[in-house]
């Protein structure tokens, strides 16, 4: 498992040491946070004191636990998390109007994972009029090309083998913010898939099909909880 798939899919983190233990932040931060990082549904509590607290947010396994603290950083706030190994990863969060969006990790071995929507890059234009051409880019870790067909059709296939026969199929039509693909595959299973067109080619950001609705941003959003009660923020230390 990726290290990134664990990192808000684990149990509440236990304290840093004194030593450790940064200064207090302003609780409009400090507060707790839920949202999905790559399909898993988590919780993440940020403290007033700088202590960071991640766990699933349905608590099956309770064994597996990332130990660290959070501090603000130029805007953003930099997350230092430890598994049970020991073992130091990086998190970094973008403060937006209450919520946290999970920018990128810096796993323990150095990788960086960048969170950003589905980016398709134009290999070659078919006509003169776009968004006609061929586009390559990654979906659901698969590497594949689009055609967009100067009369509308399109056709996706893996980039890896182009020749290897189209995996989905259909139509494209402009819309108010981009393009939308129509498109099914040989047994039926159909989905509309929204795109930003860009100066280079297109982003995906939104596909939709008999199973729900997939949204697509620039990171992962954690959107911040209302307490329960009438339990009072802890004040910002100075």
């Amino acid at each position: 498992m990726k290290w990134i798939t664990t990192l808000l899919t684990c149990v509440l983190l236990h304290g840093v040491s004194a030593e450790e233990k940064p200064k207090a932040k302003k609780p409009r931060l400090a507060g707790v946070y839920l949202g999905k990082v790559e399909g898993e549904l988590a919780k993440a509590i940020l403290k007033a004191d700088g202590m960071m607290a991640v766990y699933p947010a349905i608590e099956e396994e309770p064994q597996f636990a990332l130990r660290g603290s959070w501090k603000l950083n130029e805007g953003m706030v930099v997350a230092k998390l430890k598994d049970p190994d020991g073992k130091e990863g990086t998190a970094i969060l973008k403060p937006d109007q209450g919520d946290l969006i999970l920018l990128k990790v810096i796993g323990p071995d150095g990788d960086e994972d960048v969170f950003s929507p589905p980016t398709f890059k134009r290999k070659k234009a078919l006509a003169d009029k776009e968004p006609a051409g061929i586009y390559v880019g990654e979906f659901d870790q698969e590497e594949l090309q689009v055609e967009l067909a100067a009369k509308g059709q399109v056709s996706i296939r893996s980039a890896e083998d182009p020749d290897g026969g189209v995996i989905f199929s259909g139509q494209w039509e402009p819309t108010e913010t981009g393009l939308v693909l129509a498109v099914k595959d040989d047994c039926g299973e159909q989905a509309k898939v929204f795109l930003k067109v860009t100066d280079n080619g297109f982003v995906i950001q939104k596909v939709e099909t008999d199973e729900g609705v997939e949204t697509f941003s620039d990171g992962f959003r954690l959107k911040r909880q209302k307490r329960g009660g009438k339990k009072k923020d802890p004040p910002a230390a100075e």
